[in-house]
C-alpha cells in the first residue's frame, strides 16, 4: 500500500470555542503554518459576547499571562507572565449591558482572549473559568470567525471565514438585531 503523510493540527482553539481551526495536510505545511503562527504572519479575528460596554470601545490590550499555581487557569501577570496582546473594537451594545466585540489576538496564548476581556472589566458571557454565567450560553460566547494566512506552498493569500455558530447568532440576533453580523 500507499502511504500518505499524516495530517494534523496547526492551532487550536480554547475547548468550547466555535470557528476555524487550521489543519496542515503534511508536516512540511504544518510547519510552514505554526511558523507563520509564531511570526504572527497569520490574521485571526474573533467574536465574543461580552457582560459590560469596553470603555475605550476599541483599544489594544498588553498584559501578560501566566498559569496560576498547578491549576489550568492563568492569569495576567506583569512580573513573571509571557507577553501576550491583543486589540479589539466594539461592533455593538444593547440596552441589556452586552456588547459584541470582535477581538484581534496578536500573539497565541492559552486562554488569552477570555483572560483579557476579563481584565479590561467585560467577561465573556457564559465562560465558566474567566467570564460569567448567562442563560443564553452553556459554553463561553467566543466564535473564531476569520483566519487568513499566505498558502504555505503557493504563496497564496487564504481566508477562512466560519459562519457565527447558532448559539452565538441567536443572542446577537435578540441582543443586537441580526444585521449587526452578515
Amino acid at each position: 500500500g500507499r502511504t500518505f503523510p499524516e495530517a494534523g493540527m496547526v492551532n487550536r482553539i480554547d475547548k468550547l470555542t466555535s470557528g476555524v481551526v487550521l489543519v496542515g495536510r503534511d508536516d512540511e505545511a504544518m510547519a510552514k503554518l505554526q511558523d507563520g503562527f509564531s511570526r504572527a504572519e497569520i490574521h485571526k479575528e474573533y467574536l465574543a459576547i461580552v457582560e459590560g460596554i469596553p470603555d475605550p470601545r476599541e483599544g489594544n490590550i498588553a498584559a501578560p499571562l501566566s498559569r496560576r499555581g498547578e491549576s489550568s487557569r492563568f492569569k495576567v501577570d506583569f512580573e513573571h507572565g509571557r507577553n501576550a496582546f491583543s486589540s479589539y473594537e466594539t461592533i455593538a451594545t444593547s440596552a441589556s449591558g452586552l456588547s459584541l466585540v470582535r477581538v484581534f489576538p496578536k500573539t497565541g496564548r492559552t486562554h488569552q482572549i477570555r483572560i483579557h476581556l476579563a481584565h479590561i472589566g467585560c467577561p465573556i458571557i457564559g465562560d465558566q473559568a474567566y467570564g460569567v454565567p448567562s442563560p443564553y450560553i452553556a459554553r463561553q460566547a467566543l466564535h473564531c470567525a476569520v483566519t487568513a494566512f499566505s498558502h504555505p506552498v503557493t504563496d497564496e493569500y487564504i481566508k477562512i471565514e466560519a459562519p457565527l455558530a447558532d448559539d452565538m447568532k441567536a443572542i446577537v440576533a435578540k441582543e443586537f438585531g441580526e444585521d449587526v453580523i452578515k
